[in-house]
């Protein structure tokens, strides 16, 4: 849920700076920006702003990912960045988690 991403946000104010990803289409995206906005929270919005390479350049030089099982999480690694994937329907069981060392998974209900 929105929710926890703005608590993590939050929390890690002052610590990192949240890059928040997504297409305009995506309407999860766009509310995690509205309700960051209206906690006052500090943040990038970068919704339905960049092609995937210049997305790709970003996550490159980012300390960390955290979000959704997504390509996001996969490019991330890619680039060297370690992901730390919430994994909702589906499971890492299957192959898909993330790889690198620094990098974690996290089951919906368990975090």
């Amino acid at each position: 849920p929105v929710d926890y991403f703005v608590d993590v946000c939050r929390r890690l104010q002052g610590q990192v700076f949240p890059v928040v990803f997504g297409t305009g289409a995506d309407a999860f995206s766009v509310e995690l920006v509205n309700r960051l906005v209206a906690a006052g929270l500090d943040h990038l919005d970068g919704v339905g702003k960049w092609s995937l390479p210049e997305v790709a350049a970003i996550l490159s030089r980012s300390t960390l990912y955290l979000g959704s099982d997504t390509g996001l999480a996969h490019l991330a690694e890619a680039v060297g960045t370690p992901a730390w994937v919430i994994h909702g329907p589906t499971t890492p069981d299957l192959g898909f988690g993330p790889w690198r060392r620094e990098s974690r998974t996290f089951m919906e209900g368990r975090l």
